[in-house]
């Protein structure tokens, strides 16, 4: 049996204990990577390469949770990075 929790999907194994599937809810299945950067520099040459070849656009990436975590975390302000120029944070 499974029940949402809004923040994780639950199911019980066969002796009645829930077991958590925190990713199992699209809304908060990236949450790990709203916690990280693992890519080159927001909008840099090599970053534009790597969206493009994923097939995104920069209006679907804003949506995922690596973007909204970068913006919260203040490595882009005002739609530009202003982290490592390096990347990878």
């Amino acid at each position: 049996m499974l029940e949402s929790h809004g923040y994780h999907i639950a199911a019980y194994d066969v002796e009645g204990e829930e077991v958590i599937y925190p990713d199992a809810d699209p809304e908060n299945a990236d949450w790990l990577k709203g916690m990280f950067w693992d890519l080159p520099p927001y909008k840099g040459e090599e970053f534009l390469a790597t969206l493009e070849a994923t097939g995104f656009s920069l209006a679907q990436f804003r949506e995922l949770s690596v973007y909204k975590g970068a913006v919260a975390r203040g490595l882009i302000v005002g739609d530009e990075w202003a982290g490592n120029p390096e990347g990878y944070e």
